[in-house]
């Protein structure tokens, strides 16, 4: 019966599975709606930081996201495409703006790479987490790592 439940809600798997990837940059989305702490007439570094912050808090409350674009960001296929198309290219154009906001000096090849390293230090500790606390000891979901990596990853990412 559950079954016929989700197919009564939903057409089908892949209208299940578009359903939840909403969700999740939905508030991913809503996460960056709310203003930050540097405010909006921070300086420029400042407001990087403090959108970095976001994004890792963020990360360690839907380690979700992570695990999702891994899994898909290896295929070709459609699913990817569409994540692609819908909601990683706004977000990517934002982070390019708030980059550039930042440091007008960058270099627009760096950008992926930036792009790509603010993904992974963000959230890789939190998408493994089972496997830090068996490595290094520490509990990432604790409220204390999230902050601390915060920090570390806005100071690693924005000197």
């Amino acid at each position: 019966t559950n079954q016929g439940l989700i197919t009564y809600h939903f057409r089908s798997k892949e209208a299940l599975w578009k359903a939840a990837a909403e969700r999740i940059f939905g508030l991913l989305r809503g996460s960056f709606a709310r203003p930050t702490a540097a405010g909006a007439s921070a300086e420029p570094r400042a407001l990087a930081r403090e959108a970095i912050r976001q994004y890792v808090r963020f990360a360690a409350a839907h380690p979700e996201l992570f695990r999702l674009m891994v899994e898909e960001g290896k295929s070709k296929e459609a699913r990817m495409r569409w994540l692609v198309d819908t909601h990683l290219k706004p977000l990517y154009a934002a982070f390019e703006r708030l980059v550039q906001q930042y440091n007008p000096k960058i270099d627009p090849a760096l950008l992926p790479h930036a792009y790509y390293a603010l993904a992974g230090a963000a959230s890789l500790m939190f998408a493994v987490s089972p496997e830090c606390r068996r490595l290094t000891g520490l509990d990432p979901t604790r409220a204390r790592s999230v902050e601390a990596h915060a920090e570390f990853v806005a100071r690693l990412l924005v000197p």
